[in-house]
């Protein structure tokens, strides 16, 4: 069973979380890994908070929700 690695960029809209987080996963894309990258944010508005998903994984990747904590457990909504 492979390990999947999930991160979570805290930020504020207009610093450049949502490009970093996209530039990550399409890197990682190219290495053969299975990757997923997604803003969840209110609205688009500069300044406001923001969080950017990352998930990368050996195998396709079926969760759809967001990071919860820093030790990769996840709630979904």
């Amino acid at each position: 069973m492979s390990e999947t690695i999930e991160i979570r960029w805290h930020s504020r809209a207009g610093q450049g979380a949502m490009t970093a987080g996209q530039a990550l996963a399409e890197i990682i894309g190219t290495t053969g890994k299975y990757v997923q990258a997604y803003p969840d944010y209110g609205a688009e508005k500069r300044g406001a908070p923001m969080c950017v998903y990352n998930r990368i994984s050996d195998q396709p990747i079926r969760k759809r929700c967001g990071v919860s904590d820093s030790t990769g457990r996840t709630r979904c909504h």
